[in-house]
C-alpha cells in the first residue's frame, strides 16, 4: 500500500487502519512504514495510539539495526536513508514476510 497526499490529511492513520485490515482480512504478520527519518517516531506515537500492535522504530548503528531486522514486530519503522543503507538487510527482512494470498 502506497499513500501520499498534502500534510495534514490523515494518512498515517489511514495506513495503520489498511494495515489492519489486511491483518484481519489475510493475515499479515508483518508491515514495513518507510517515512522521512523525522516522522518515525511521530508513526509509533500514532500506532501506540490508535492499535495495540507492536511497533519498533529501526535506527542506530547497524549492529543494533540487524538486531531489529532480525526479530521484526508488526510495524517496523524505517527511512528512506535507511532503505539506501540497508537494502540487503531489509530484503532479508521482507523475504521473511508472508505476503497476502
Amino acid at each position: 500500500m502506497i499513500l501520499a497526499d498534502d500534510m495534514g490529511l490523515g494518512k498515517t492513520i489511514q495506513a495503520i487502519a489498511g494495515a489492519e485490515l489486511l491483518r484481519r482480512r489475510r493475515g499479515i504478520e508483518r508491515v514495513l512504514v518507510v517515512a522521512p527519518a523525522s516522522v518515525k517516531y511521530q508513526w509509533k506515537t500514532e500506532i501506540e495510539k490508535f492499535c495495540n500492535l507492536p511497533a519498533q522504530v529501526i535506527d542506530g548503528l547497524m549492529p543494533h539495526r540487524k538486531k531489529l531486522y532480525a526479530n521484526p514486530t508488526f510495524f517496523n519503522l524505517t527511512s528512506y536513508e535507511l532503505v539506501l543503507k540497508d537494502i540487503e538487510d531489509m530484503h532479508n527482512l521482507t523475504s521473511r514476510f508472508d505476503h497476502p494470498r
